[in-house]
C-alpha cells in the first residue's frame, strides 16, 4: 500500500490559522465541561476495559477531551457561530463536500450530528511519553469515539490547533507515522498485553513489530486511516500541551472520505 491510502495532507487547500485561537478559547472556556480520558486502554483497542492497570506516566489528567456537543453553538450577527470550532467544522464540510452537511439556518441554535461522527477537541498534557502505535478494531468496538454508536471509526481529519512546536515547525503543525500494511489488532493486542503483564511504564512501550512500509507526514490538516497502524511521531519529545480537533467517521472509509475530499478541490 501506498502512502497516500494511509494519511494525506490537506493543508494546502484550506487555511485553519483565522480559527485557531478563537478555538482554544472555546477549550479554556469550557473546562468545566473538560473530561479525562484512558488513552492507555485505548491502545488496546477496548476503551471499556477499565481493568488495564493505569500505566506510569499516562495517569488521569494526561489526556482530555471535550465534545462539540458541551461547546455553545448559539449564532452571533454575521452569519457565523460563537463558537468558533463549530464554524471551522461547518466551513470544513463545505469546503471538502464531507458527509451530512448542515443547514445553517437550524444547525446554528441546535447543534447536531449524525451518528457515525465524532466532532472533538483532544488534549494531552507537556511531557506525556509519547503514545504508541494504535488502530481501530473492527470487532470489539470503538478508538477515541465519542460519536455516538459503537463501531470502530474508520479515519478522521485531525486539525492540529496549538502545542505542536517541538516538531520544529509551526505551533498547529504535527507530525505523523504510518504504516498502511500493519493491519493485525490481534498482533498489536498480544504485544501490549505482554507490557502490561510485565507492568511496564508507559515511557518503556515499544510498538509491534512493523510490517511492511513505514511514513512519516507533517500537517496541519491531514486525513489518517484508522484501519491500519498509526501514532503521532514520538520524537521528539513533547514539551508544551497539545490540543487537536478530530472529525471522525465510523460510516465512511478513508477512501470514501478521500474521494470525497479530492473531488471536492479538484
Amino acid at each position: 500500500m501506498a502512502k497516500k491510502d494511509a494519511i494525506f495532507d490537506y493543508a494546502a487547500a484550506f487555511d485553519t490559522g483565522p480559527y485557531l485561537t478563537e478555538i482554544g478559547t472555546n477549550w479554556t472556556s469550557n473546562t468545566s465541561n473538560v473530561k479525562n480520558v484512558r488513552m492507555d486502554a485505548h491502545w488496546r483497542g477496548d476503551p471499556s476495559d477499565v481493568s488495564i492497570a493505569v500505566r506510569a506516566g499516562w495517569e488521569a489528567g494526561k489526556f482530555k477531551c471535550l465534545d462539540l456537543y458541551d461547546i455553545a453553538i448559539d449564532a452571533v450577527p454575521g452569519g457565523s457561530f460563537q463558537s468558533m470550532s463549530h464554524n471551522l467544522l461547518y466551513d470544513l464540510k463545505v469546503a471538502f463536500n464531507l458527509p451530512n452537511q448542515y443547514n445553517k439556518a437550524t444547525w446554528d441554535d441546535n447543534y447536531t450530528r449524525d451518528v457515525g461522527e465524532s466532532h472533538t477537541l483532544w488534549w494531552r498534557a507537556a511531557n506525556t511519553p509519547a503514545e504508541p502505535m494504535k488502530m481501530s478494531d473492527q470487532s470489539t468496538g470503538s478508538i477515541l469515539n465519542g460519536g455516538g454508536d459503537n463501531n470502530a471509526i474508520k479515519c478522521s481529519l485531525h486539525i492540529p490547533i496549538s502545542g505542536f512546536t517541538y516538531y520544529g515547525v509551526n505551533d498547529n503543525t504535527a507530525s505523523y507515522t504510518v504504516w498502511p500494511t500493519s493491519t493485525n489488532m490481534s498482533t498489536m493486542n498480544t504485544h501490549y498485553t505482554s507490557l502490561e503483564d510485565a507492568d511496564t511504564a508507559a515511557a518503556s512501550w515499544s510498538n509491534p513489530t512493523k510490517v511492511g512500509s513505514e511514513f512519516t507526514q507533517s500537517s496541519d490538516l491531514c486525513l489518517v486511516n484508522y484501519q491500519n497502524y498509526w501514532q503521532q511521531s514520538p520524537t521528539p519529545t513533547q514539551d508544551t500541551n497539545a490540543l487537536m480537533l478530530c472529525i471522525s467517521y465510523t460510516t465512511h472509509t478513508y477512501a470514501q472520505i478521500k474521494a470525497l475530499m479530492d473531488a471536492a478541490i479538484a
